[in-house]
């Protein structure tokens, strides 16, 4: 299995990551086996890799290929989850449309067919011509 060809080992040093707000304790595991590199974050429970759960309640498992130290799978991560974050939102934009047109089609039927509706509607729209106050001799 996995676990019998793998070798594990912690990385040098055991480094403190996260945000200036939020610690977590980081631990970087590098795993050999049949000619393939690869790091995990996470918790090492006897022969397996667990997700780390944070004190948030959040849990931490991240697996990355090749040989990389605590700082680059982090920035890795961060730089994966702001570009789906921007996907996210940029897909957002489409129902949002979709949604506006359908509502404008909407708003225009019931204006067409109630024209006293359309009147109070057009009255906010429109604007008066300003009368001046005319010059005293």
């Amino acid at each position: 299995g996995v676990g019998e060809a793998a070798q594990w080992g912690l990385l040098p040093q055991q480094e403190s990551v996260g945000s200036s707000n939020r610690r977590l304790p980081g631990r970087v595991l590098l795993c050999r086996g049949e000619g393939e590199e690869f790091t995990t974050v996470g918790k090492q429970s006897g022969q397996e890799i667990v997700p780390y759960q944070a004190k948030s309640g959040e849990e931490l498992f991240i697996l990355q290929t090749g040989h990389r130290d605590a700082g680059e799978v982090f920035l890795t991560e961060q730089h994966h989850n702001r570009t789906w974050t921007w996907i996210y939102r940029l897909a957002g934009w489409f129902p949002v449309l979709l949604g506006l047109c359908c509502l404008s089609s909407l708003l225009e039927l019931v204006l067409d067919l109630y024209p006293s509706v359309r009147s109070v509607v057009t009255l906010g729209m429109t604007s008066s011509p300003s009368q001046s106050p005319s010059p005293s001799p």
